[in-house]
């Protein structure tokens, strides 16, 4: 099994997919919100660079 192989997926399946992220993690912070609150600076920061290099990433293709 290679979970590291290419794969193509079409718009509506990654829509899929990012929705059901997206919800799991409100229902994370949601049942766990105290134990986050500690983090949360920490969590923004790496938030913010991930997001950043996806951004540089994509506007120097």
């Amino acid at each position: 099994m290679n979970i590291f192989k290419n794969t193509t997926f079409s718009w509506w399946q990654l829509s899929i997919f990012k929705t059901g992220m997206f919800l799991l993690g409100i229902s994370v912070g949601a049942f766990w919100s105290e134990f986050f609150k500690q983090y949360v600076s920490l969590i923004a920061f790496i938030g913010t660079v991930l997001t950043l290099y996806i951004t540089y990433i994509w506007a120097k293709r």
